[in-house]
């Protein structure tokens, strides 16, 4: 993960945000907490089409890469589970792979 990139999960009641923070850049993916023991939080990767902030600036193929990277980070060091689909992470390994 980028050293400056940083993740945080902020939830209220049995929702809330992920949120991936890279120098001025925000994306928030909207999560619940998850009502089967494979995962923690149930996260909707639709949100991973524009920043948050700058508000409404497109989510270029790259980024949404790093944002994935640093979400499977955060999972490992966190020991949070999501239910990030199956091609986010072999996508993530195939970038990490390749470098």
């Amino acid at each position: 993960m980028n050293n400056s990139a940083k993740i945080i999960l902020e939830m209220k009641g049995r929702s809330g945000h992920l949120v991936y923070r890279n120098g001025d850049k925000t994306a928030k993916l909207y999560v619940e907490i998850s009502g089967v023991p494979d995962y923690h939080i149930i996260l909707s990767t639709e949100d991973l089409m524009e920043w948050h902030q700058p508000k409404g600036e497109i989510i270029r193929r790259d980024e949404e890469d790093q944002i994935l990277q640093a979400i499977i980070a955060w999972e490992e060091e966190s020991g949070m589970k999501t239910d990030i689909p199956q091609w986010a992470r072999n996508r993530v390994a195939d970038i990490e792979s390749a470098g």
